[in-house]
């Protein structure tokens, strides 16, 4: 049975972990993996599926973020036919400045974006980011990530049963190929975007 949809895979969480007595928890055991998919410390995923881009209004010292948002990739401000550069900065080291002009830099605090000055005009933002896809329920029964990376949900929903079992070898081993389904996820996009590395070629002298 192919992991195509959430009906599939509420039938693999039972199938996989051979138990039949979860029937009644399987939502929740996706809303567990799927937390675990962006928030977990060792390995959140971060693909290409998840980039997604957007125009805003930049009017104000700071600006919401976009729905789902994981991490701003790139963040560029228009006005008319320029555009600029708007550098992220961490949040200890945003220096405000208390004056009205072009934002040069932001950072990103209390849920928003925000920038190093008050825009002295109304910028177009232009926002390329990582964001969540719709969770999976009844009514949204598939997402970019379980058509893309089915692997990743089945052993993070693997790993959230066994917690709730309290079989804490199978939850160990399920974690573990979670993270690795992850990572490879991630190494995929990384390739893709960087390309292989080159090869180091030694020139050696001839006697």
């Amino acid at each position: 049975m192919a992991l195509a949809n959430y009906s599939n895979l509420k039938s693999a969480i039972q199938t996989w972990t051979h138990r039949d007595d979860i029937a009644d928890l399987t939502d929740d055991i996706i809303d567990l993996c799927e937390t675990q998919i962006y928030n977990n410390e060792a390995a959140p995923l971060k693909v290409r599926e998840l980039e997604t881009s957007d125009t805003t209004s930049a009017g104000a010292a700071t600006l919401a973020l976009p729905t789902g948002f994981i991490e701003m990739r790139k963040l560029t401000l228009t006005l008319g036919l320029e555009e600029y550069d708007c550098r992220y900065r961490a949040p200890e080291s945003l220096q405000v400045v208390n004056s009205s002009s072009r934002p040069k830099n932001f950072t990103i605090a209390a849920s928003a974006i925000k920038f190093d000055r008050t825009p002295d005009q109304t910028y177009t933002a232009n926002r390329v980011y990582l964001a969540k896809p719709t969770a999976l329920s009844s009514s949204n029964t598939t997402n970019t990530v379980l058509t893309n990376y089915p692997n990743i949900y089945l052993f993070g929903c693997m790993w959230a049963a066994f917690i709730y079992t309290g079989e804490e070898q199978k939850a160990a081993n399920a974690y573990n190929q979670f993270l690795g389904a992850i990572r490879g996820a991630n190494k995929t996009y990384k390739r893709g975007q960087y390309g292989p590395a080159p090869a180091m070629r030694t020139e050696t002298s001839t006697p």
